[in-house]
């Protein structure tokens, strides 16, 4: 949000972004000189299984606390900053737009997460959160993938898509080259969860490993699986299998990688694999989600079944012809650069902003 927020602004337009808590985000907004504020609100996002009563009674009591305290401090900035528009950041909060349509300025929701699919989780009052959003000018989804969800539950007739951006400047390597090591370095990258699919490449990886592969895991866990992950990767030790955590660098795992897999069960775009594929890496993705709109099978990656997940037989299978994986892979950069730029995302954000003014 931070890169469209300068970009906007870059325009001649005046951005003022509204965050909820102090964090890793502050130091961006600072960095990019992007003018904020921090206004506390609690999230309306409750885990999938009610069994989890004391994280539905926390986000009941949240919900309570941000009517009764909360919902004035963002009403107050409103009438202070008096916004042409209020632009929703995802789906983790909603008061901004709550008070947005009290004040009759228009709402343009920014959809950038799948939530049951793939991370768990759900609205606490669903029926009542789908209205809410259904009321936006715009809902915007950044995939097709998340429009077909979507539009299948919320009663907007503005619901369209505009892909992320990325900056190709950081990520892109020429010097990038596959296959020069002596075991092909396989690498995924993102939070360790079951629908990330960590698990299951760990497993895959396991039952075909035959010491001419390693595979590196880059990503920090939370919950249930800061006890999970590491006794599955004790139960599953391999020395080809490598787990750094969490880091802030990912640039140089992408340089160091020939394939990059994308094993999420419902990716919502893929921020991570457009990286890879950036930095030159083959990458390798599940046939779901929005994957499937950043690899074209053959074209500029491989997919896999997520179902069946023969991850490491579609992989053996492309390294059959190093030298077409290579094309393919230099296929996958170019495709990126193409089409998934700042500017552009920029470009299609403020076209609907414009359609809005009056």
């Amino acid at each position: 949000m931070a890169n469209l927020a300068k970009k906007v602004s870059l325009q001649g337009h005046t951005v003022r972004i509204v965050i909820p808590f102090e964090g890793d985000g502050e130091k961006l907004l600072d960095e990019m000189q992007i003018d904020y504020k921090i206004i506390h609100m609690n999230s309306w996002i409750v885990p999938c299984n009610p069994i989890r009563v004391y994280s539905w009674l926390k986000c009941l009591c949240g919900m309570g606390i941000n009517r009764l305290l909360y919902s004035k401090r963002v009403r107050d900035e409103l009438e202070a900053y008096e916004p042409d528009i209020v632009h929703i950041n995802g789906l983790w909060g909603y008061l901004g737009a709550v008070e947005a349509h009290l004040k009759s300025t228009p709402v343009v929701w920014h959809i950038r997460e799948f939530l049951e699919e793939d991370q768990g989780r759900r609205i606490l009052f669903r029926k009542k959160g789908y209205e809410l959003i259904s009321r936006s000018a715009y809902a915007i989804c950044i995939s097709d993938a998340l429009k077909r969800k979507y539009g299948r539950v919320l009663k907007c007739d503005n619901l369209v898509v505009a892909y992320n951006g990325i900056d190709s400047s950081s990520y892109l390597c020429a010097k990038h080259k596959l296959f020069s090591m002596d075991k092909i370095q396989l690498l995924i990258v993102g939070g360790v969860t079951l629908n990330k699919g960590q698990y299951k490449v760990v497993k895959d990886f396991d039952k075909h490993s035959d010491g001419t592969m390693e595979l590196t895991i880059v990503g920090g866990t939370n919950g249930i699986n800061k006890l999970l992950w590491p006794l599955f990767l004790k139960i599953h030790s391999n020395p080809d299998v490598h787990y750094v955590g969490r880091q802030y660098n990912v640039t140089e795992y992408y340089q160091k990688a020939d394939i990059f897999i994308m094993a999420s069960k419902s990716e919502a775009w893929g921020r991570v694999t457009a990286e890879a594929m950036l930095g030159g890496c083959l990458a390798v993705g599940a046939d779901t989600g929005a994957t499937p709109e950043l690899i074209i099978d053959g074209n500029t990656g491989y997919l896999f079944d997520h179902n069946s997940f023969d991850m490491m037989e579609t992989i053996k299978k492309a390294l059959v012809d190093k030298s077409n994986a290579e094309t393919i892979a230099h296929n996958g950069t170019r495709y990126i650069e193409e089409n998934y730029s700042l500017a552009e995302n920029a470009a299609r954000v403020i076209g609907l902003y414009s359609s809005l003014q009056v």
